[in-house]
């Protein structure tokens, strides 16, 4: 996701994050993080919110939205925890007046249904859920056996929406 921004010329993307979700937030901040650096770029200073007590995850994304364009020099894009957390962002933005994807691209994460529903439709990282299951259940099966399991990452697919667009000249 953070690759597809980059390609689009984004330079400040920020990250949303969930630290009620320490495992997972911290792989995709990893993630975040790594593709910042293949083009030779850091987390902007600011631009990444990993805010705890929020409440669910669509006030995580109004708060952390609301948050981010509070800065002096606001992200151009912004990489969500999760689709919820994208979508309370579009929210945000929306109440703002902004345009997303004209003035402020957004991303999210899993592609629930409402991904695709909402509007403008939410660009997102797909996880092949059915194939998640299918291990997991190999997994439990293993276990029971008495067999040792470790973690195992399945590549995702972006999905490539309405909700990101090349940065608008400021």
């Amino acid at each position: 996701a953070v690759l597809h921004l980059l390609d689009l010329g984004h330079r400040r993307i920020a990250y949303v994050g969930c630290p009620d979700r320490p495992r997972s937030n911290a792989r995709r901040l990893q993630g975040y993080t790594e593709a910042l650096a293949t083009q030779g770029l850091l987390p902007p200073p600011g631009l990444v919110l990993e805010q705890s007590g929020i409440g669910d995850d669509l006030s995580r994304g109004q708060a952390g939205l609301a948050s981010l364009l509070a800065i002096t020099d606001p992200p151009t894009a912004v990489l969500c925890y999760n689709d919820l957390t994208a979508i309370g962002a579009l929210l945000e933005a929306r109440q703002r007046g902004l345009r997303v994807a004209a003035d402020l691209s957004i991303v999210g994460f899993d592609d629930v249904r409402e991904a695709a529903l909402v509007a403008p439709s939410l660009t997102t990282v797909r996880q092949p859920r059915r194939e998640m299951g299918r291990r997991a259940a190999a997994m439990l099966l293993a276990v029971l056996r008495g067999e040792n399991v470790s973690d195992e990452v399945i590549a995702p697919e972006l999905v490539i929406r309405e909700s990101s667009a090349p940065p608008s000249v400021r």
